[in-house]
């Protein structure tokens, strides 16, 4: 299934976060890192449950992740895999996608 279908079979209910990275993507950044981000929504788990989830970046500066509950509950432990993963994600890119203080505007 490709990411756009993976996103329109997910619930109306489902969680979303929202992640600003402090700078614009690059376009070659962003297709590396929504493979990376592909993958890891393919193979995230909560208790050894697979969860129905997606995740894909918007205008070059924002990360959405989201999980669909209705098949498996994101547990905190499942949480916590995604932060440390997007972690490693700006790490990578040598960005911060947790500063709060930070905001974006067209």
């Amino acid at each position: 299934m490709n990411n756009m279908n993976q996103y329109e079979s997910l619930s109306a209910q489902s969680k979303v976060w929202i992640y600003q990275a402090s700078r614009p993507f690059t376009e070659q950044e962003v297709m590396e890192a929504n493979h990376y981000l592909l993958q890891f929504a393919e193979n995230w788990v909560s208790h050894n449950r697979a969860l129905k989830s997606f995740a894909h970046i918007y205008h070059q500066q924002f990360i959405v992740l989201m999980v669909d509950e209705t098949q498996a509950g994101a547990s905190g432990c499942s949480i916590d895999s995604s932060v440390h993963f997007l972690q490693r994600l700006a790490a990578h890119f040598q960005m911060d996608l947790f500063d709060r203080m930070t905001f974006a505007y067209q």
